[in-house]
């Protein structure tokens, strides 16, 4: 062994010292690589993908997100109340009513007084919005046919299909229970000090 090994610590030979234990934060980081691997990771990430897309090529028409999601709303139940458009789209009912100003106010949308309610009004699309509509169907396809470019169809019908299951999966799961977090019983560590006693 020469002294630059000896002064060193380096070992001899092909004996090598055991790798030191992994700190708490490796191993959540190490978790959370796994998790990176899941499905329910890769799903949320195209959905950001996509979203960041369509909505770049949405504002090229002069609407936003929030807009663009109104008015599919609507469009799917048309004559809804300004509260179910709110959940729908999942946000207050003042933020909603904010919203439809402003589509109301660029001819998108109109309102319509409850015939059975005259404190209720009905979110109906104008004529105006039809157009704006078969526009944002063109871009969702042209989407699609980016993300699905170069798969087979059959497996991309099997993804479908796998993607339904997991819905009706979580659509009849129980419902989760929350719970108190348990109290931390350990010791507290010190900084530079490591745990008491040691």
């Amino acid at each position: 062994m020469s002294v630059s090994q000896a002064g060193s610590g380096m070992p001899t030979g092909d004996v090598w010292p055991a790798p030191p234990e992994r700190t708490e934060i490796e191993q959540l980081a190490e978790g959370r690589m796994r998790s990176s691997a899941s499905i329910s990771y890769r799903i949320s990430l195209v959905g950001r993908m996509q979203r960041t897309r369509f909505d770049a090529r949405a504002r090229s028409l002069g609407i936003t997100r929030a807009q663009w999601r109104a008015i599919y709303a609507i469009s799917c139940e048309q004559g809804a109340s300004q509260r179910r458009i709110a959940e729908m789209i999942e946000v207050t009912d003042v933020t909603a009513g904010r919203l439809i100003d402003r589509l109301v106010d660029s001819g998108w949308v109109e309102r319509r007084a409850d015939a059975s309610d005259r404190r209720t009004h009905r979110m109906h699309l104008t004529s105006l919005a039809a157009p704006l509509l078969d526009r944002l169907a063109e871009l969702g396809t042209n989407e699609d046919a980016v993300a699905l470019a170069g798969i087979d169809p059959v497996a991309v019908k099997t993804a479908l299909a796998v993607l339904d299951r997991v819905i009706a999966n979580l659509e009849s799961a129980p419902a989760l229970i929350e719970v108190e977090p348990a109290a931390c019983n350990a010791e507290p560590v010190q900084p530079g000090w490591g745990r008491p006693g040691a």
